[in-house]
This record gives C-alpha cells, sequence and structure tokens, in this order.
C-alpha cells in the first residue's frame, strides 16, 4: 500500500473517532437536558423555605432557563412540613409570575398566603385548599391568574386582601366565607365572567370591589347587615346587575 493510501486510511479513521467523540458527547447533553426538564416539571428542589412563627413560610424558585420557557408547565404541591415544622404561609410574591405554574395543592397547615403571592401567575388554572387552616388571603394574592376559573376557600378565612382576583377573567362564581365581614376596594374588578356571588353578614363592600364585573347577575346570595356601608362605585360597569333596578331593590333591603 502506498504512503498516500496510508495516510488517507489513517485520517479516516481519526474522522470517525473524532465524530464518535462528538456524537457520544451530544447524547450526554441531551440526557442531561431531558433529565434537567423532567425534575423541573415536578422538582420539590424548587421550593425554598424562610423561618417564620410557628414554622416556615415557602416560596418556589424558578431558574432563568425555565422562566423563559414558555411551553413548560408544572403542577405543584406545596409540602405541609419542613425540617419536622409546619409550613404556615405562603410568601409575598412566593410563585414566579408568567406561564410556569398551572396547578397548586395546598396544606392545611398554611395559614396565610402572602400578598401578590401568584400576582401575574398567568396560567394558574386549578388551586386546591386542604383542610380549614387558611387564615388569610394577602392583598392581590391572585391579581391577573387570568386562567383561574374557580377557586374555594374554606370557611376558616377571615379577610381577603384588596385586588385580591383582580382580572380573574375566568372566575365564574364565589363564594365568601363566613369569617369574612368586609369586601376590600377592587377584590373582584375586572373579572369580566363573575356571574355569582354569595356570602353572610358583609359589613361593607370598598370602592370598584366589583367594577366591570358585566356579567354578574345574581347577587341574591350576598346578604349584607343592617347599615352596611357599600361605596358607591361598588358595582360601576356591572351591566346585568344593574337592569331593571335590581341593584337598587338589593341595596335598599340592607339600609
Amino acid at each position: 500500500m502506498s504512503k498516500e493510501a496510508t495516510a488517507g486510511k489513517k485520517k479516516s479513521k481519526a474522522k470517525r473517532i473524532i465524530l464518535g467523540i462528538v456524537l457520544s458527547v451530544l447524547a450526554i447533553i441531551i440526557v442531561v437536558v431531558a433529565v434537567t426538564y423532567a425534575v423541573t416539571a415536578t422538582k420539590e428542589s424548587g421550593f425554598t423555605f424562610t423561618k417564620v412563627d410557628g414554622g416556615y413560610e415557602v416560596r418556589y424558585e424558578v431558574s432563568m432557563k425555565d422562566s423563559g420557557d414558555p411551553d413548560l408547565r408544572v403542577d405543584l404541591e406545596i409540602p405541609a412540613e419542613y425540617n419536622g415544622q409546619p409550613v404556615v404561609g405562603i410568601a409575598k410574591y412566593g410563585f414566579p409570575a408568567g406561564q410556569m405554574v398551572r396547578a397548586v395543592k395546598i396544606p392545611a397547615s398554611v395559614t396565610y398566603i402572602g400578598e401578590a403571592a401568584f400576582k401575574s401567575c398567568l396560567s394558574l388554572s386549578a388551586v386546591v385548599i386542604e383542610g380549614s387552616g387558611l387564615k388569610t388571603v394577602g392583598k392581590e394574592a391572585f391579581f391577573e391568574c387570568k386562567e383561574l376559573d374557580q377557586l374555594d376557600l374554606p370557611d376558616s378565612v377571615e379577610s381577603i386582601g384588596g385586588y385580591a382576583f383582580y382580572w380573574c377573567i375566568k372566575l365564574k362564581s364565589f363564594d365568601i366565607p363566613t369569617a369574612v365581614t368586609k369586601i376590600e376596594s377592587s377584590t373582584f374588578s375586572n373579572c369580566s365572567t363573575l356571574g355569582r356571588v354569595t356570602g353572610t353578614g358583609i359589613t361593607s363592600i370598598g370602592e370598584y370591589t366589583f367594577w366591570n364585573c358585566s356579567k354578574l347577575a345574581d347577587i341574591s346570595g350576598l346578604e349584607l347587615t343592617k347599615g352596611a356601608t357599600v361605596a358607591d362605585n361598588a358595582f360601576e360597569g356591572c351591566t346585568l346587575a344593574n337592569q331593571h333596578g335590581n341593584l337598587q331593590t338589593w341595596l335598599e333591603q340592607w339600609k
């Protein structure tokens, strides 16, 4: 065999070896990425905890890589305990805004949902609250959760902050827990498909509480106390509720 043929054969063999190495590296990278996304989709490791009175407060951390992926969705179950102590709260701005969180299960150990905890979680459609430990839903807690169509709060809830459900455009009905006596300003503003609200013993309804709830027709189950205060603009833009004087008749009975 000539020297030229031998050299060519060696070069060809070297190329095959290099190609094999490159393909192996690529295969490893693909596996690592796949595993990373599999972990991300179910990862408990995304939860971080901060010590507070009575136990721990939870938040969910997201990597820059994950936050930029519009197709990634996760269903999360908040643990009831951490380090042998109860998880008692969801942190202020605790869950990432954007597309990531699709569903959340909240354990009975949680007593409060912090301010803006789920604000602008645009894909959040299901929230399950277990037990009757929850006491407080913070201001703007579910602000702009545009896919949220139902949320059953336990009767243990004593307060709901203003703007809590602002712009929840798929929320069709809402039962205000019996312990809640004040409906804060703009709590349900721009809930454009909200058709029914119930509640008992309500002492005040704040400004723009039901602003632009154009589908709100059934308020017969919303019971105020005698002499309750209702802001003049609380039902502004409630087209159906205002038809035929229904809203005015309803208001008159509580004076």
